[in-house]
């Protein structure tokens, strides 16, 4: 199986949308993570590069999904159904979307079918093939490298304050190319202000906009 740590280890952009996953709070079992257009970023055993789909156990003992089915068709709810593997409290489990309908508990794990660029449903099932333990529904369209899931361990970083002293410049052509980011850069002919930057033609935004730059945008 492949390990999160593998799979982090490749680039991947990651888009975080969570109001699109709607995870049932009694369960512990969650679609974590999916691709519906894998670049290169994850192989399998044949060298290709198949969408996937992560699940990942959130709770504090191991949980066998053996029985349990994912689908992408929620009239469709058995479509797809696991062998008898665990995974790890906290662990995570990568199923390939391949359509190379793979079932063997001590090698890769491939669905009966694949994902849609364009976006869709997805869904893991309880062994009774009905009940809903995680949904996507659906997932946005995505493109080529980026993954979609739930944010984890994530924490805010604030960069810009609100109301700090700032400069600003609404350059006229190229000229400074990269050279305003390099230490001792002189920005004293610079607009100077106090964060938020910007400009609204009308009152929405005005409010949090300390250092109007209208005039030089215009």
């Amino acid at each position: 199986m492949m390990s999160k740590l593998f799979r982090r280890a490749a680039f991947t952009a990651v888009l975080i949308v969570l109001g699109y996953f709607n995870s049932a709070s009694a369960q512990d079992l969650i679609i974590s993570e999916l691709m519906a257009v894998n670049n290169g970023t994850i192989e399998d055993e044949d060298g290709n590069t198949p969408d996937w789909i992560e699940i990942f156990n959130a709770g504090g003992s191991a949980q066998n999904l053996s029985g349990y089915f994912l689908s992408d068709d929620p009239l469709v709810p058995q479509k797809w159904r696991f062998p008898g593997v665990s995974i790890a409290p906290g662990g995570f489990l990568v199923v390939f979307a391949s359509d190379k309908d793979r079932r063997d508990a001590n090698s890769e794990l491939h669905t009966n079918f694949k994902l849609s660029s364009s976006g869709e449903f997805l869904g893991l099932f309880a062994p009774d093939g009905e009940t809903i333990v995680d949904q996507v529904a659906p997932f946005p369209e995505l493109i080529a490298g980026f993954s979609y899931g739930i944010s984890q361990n994530a924490r805010e970083i604030s960069l810009v304050a609100p109301d700090v002293p700032a400069r600003a410049l609404v350059p006229t052509n190229g000229n400074l190319g990269m050279t305003w980011m390099e230490p001792g850069f002189d920005d004293s002919s610079w607009l100077s202000g106090r964060t938020g930057v910007g400009y609204d033609r009308n009152a929405d935004y005005r409010g949090l906009i300390n250092l109007d730059v209208e005039d030089q945008m215009r």
